[in-house]
């Protein structure tokens, strides 16, 4: 009959047997066990002769539903049981409240009293979160925030409510968008400048060269400081065409198209992506020194999903979410020639512009954010190996492998200005990721070209930063005409 865990509920009476029961003292310690009896509200305790108890001893646990639809600081509840003594112990389940007993004079009545602990006090941690919630904690008949501060009362630990509080504000799933926005356009950019950083020699002046790429790229980012985990898959697609117009220049443009999914880690959400992008390049030649540029303008058209499985609700938040992106790439790296083989050092410095529009969730607590503007500049360093094999008089294969490590040094992640509209008209402050600055990208090449005019191009790329790993895989084909 001794359970872990008890609770005595709305409109409930519980009858302590007589096997509870010695020289008529009700001990809650005889029947918690291993576990806990909890009161909550409107649950009555009476002997089975209705009769007060000559004592109570014991810890007797104490529900924070008391304090449902009650804004008071102070909440003195119904009666709880009678009795001549009160030697127990009363413990608050809830770290909304603390607890204590009371007792109406002259009668044997004993009820709870109990004293809410700010929220601003040291209940949330999050202060700016705290500060909201308190300002925000007094009865304007609106369901949907009584609801919420109800469903706040019931959490039986400190640790479970501030893990739901950062859930429903956004506070581990939003910090992580613009990054994930910014790795995608980064790994379109780096798939471009792959294709088009080398001045062929079987492509003379006046030629065109039509490509196609194609790339998959996964991204897998581990839980950290409480921010949600995820793993992203994009398939990138781009098209384009250059010409010589110099021995040792060529120009060009490169179009992509981008659909990439991204899961949070224990369905805390997801997001679908469509990204295209424009780009002109040019690429200059002069003495083996190689120097390649990109400009690139495009957008993207995202759906947000965001979950909540906490017990303040089991809700999904939909929003809708557009950005303009502007990206400049450069590189430059010298070839230093061993009969067939090259080794060649290379420096580049990449920026990308992001803007992000604001972001409207739907639902009873959908979350309002404000548009950014950030900025990436990421300067790298490295070198590329290759080896140069004639198949045939005509045909050439080239397999080479390329080292490249980067830092970034602006500032591309940016605290957001947030709203739950329907807890607060005030803003709060979801605070940036601010978390690995730099990353080192490791890449196999192999290519096959011909005096024919047709090139195929394997690519296998895998990046390593801190608490995150990336993988790539692309296949480039290309024709002069």
């Amino acid at each position: 009959m001794i359970n872990n865990r008890r609770t005595l509920s709305f409109l409930s009476i519980f009858i302590i047997f007589v096997k509870f029961i010695s020289a008529d003292i009700l001990d809650f310690d005889a029947f918690n066990g291993s576990g806990k009896f909890i009161n909550a509200k409107g649950g009555i305790i009476t002997s089975p002769d209705g009769k007060p108890y000559d004592d109570v001893i014991g810890k007797l646990y104490v529900w924070g539903d008391f304090g449902e639809d009650n804004y008071s600081d102070s909440i003195q509840t119904h009666e709880i049981f009678t009795a001549l003594m009160f030697n127990g112990t009363v413990i608050s389940e809830s770290p909304i409240y603390n607890a204590e007993i009371g007792t109406v004079p002259s009668t044997n009545e004993f009820h709870f009293i109990l004293a809410r602990n700010k929220f601003n006090g040291g209940v949330i941690e999050n202060n700016e979160l705290g500060e909201l919630l308190e300002t925000g904690y007094f009865n304007e008949n609106n369901p949907l925030k009584n609801k919420f501060y109800n469903d706040i009362k019931i959490f039986d630990s400190k640790e479970k409510l501030n893990l739901a509080i950062d859930e429903t504000f956004g506070i581990n799933f939003y910090p992580l968008i613009a990054k994930q926005t910014l790795e995608t356009i980064t790994d379109v950019n780096t798939s471009v400048m792959n294709s088009i950083s080398t001045t062929d020699e079987y492509s003379l002046i006046g030629n065109i060269r039509m490509m196609g790429n194609y790339k998959f790229d996964n991204v897998k980012f581990k839980n950290v400081d409480n921010l949600n985990g995820y793993e992203t898959e994009s398939l990138i697609v781009s098209v384009g065409a250059e010409t010589k117009i110099h021995s040792n220049l060529k120009i060009g443009t490169m179009h992509s198209f981008i659909d990439s999914t991204t899961d949070m880690d224990n369905y805390k959400g997801s997001r679908d992506d469509f990204y295209y992008q424009g780009g002109l390049y040019a690429v200059y030649d002069a003495d083996s020194v190689i120097y390649s540029s990109l400009l690139s303008v495009g957008g993207s058209d995202t759906d947000i999903y965001r979950y909540n499985s906490s017990p303040l609700g089991d809700f999904i938040n939909k929003s809708n979410m557009t950005n303009l992106v502007l990206g400049l790439n450069n590189s430059i790296y010298k070839k230093f020639k061993f009969g067939k083989s090259y080794i060649s050092p290379k420096m580049e410095l990449n920026l990308i512009g992001l803007h992000q529009e604001e972001i409207e969730e739907d639902g009873d607590y959908g979350l309002e954010i404000d548009k950014i503007n950030s900025l990436s500049i990421e300067p790298g360093i490295g070198f590329n190996i290759e080896k140069t094999f004639d198949i045939t008089y005509t045909t050439r294969l080239n397999i080479g492998a390329e080292v490249m490590s980067y830092i970034e040094i602006a500032d591309p992640y940016k605290n957001l200005d947030a709203r739950l509209k329907t807890i607060s008209p005030e803003k709060y402050t979801i605070e940036k990721y601010d978390n690995s600055i730099y990353h080192i990208d490791f890449s196999l090449k192999q290519g096959l070209k011909s005096l024919n005019g047709l090139g195929f191009y394997l690519t296998e790329d895998y990046t390593l930063s801190e608490n995150q790993e990336q993988f790539k895989f692309g296949l480039n084909i290309s024709y002069i005409f």
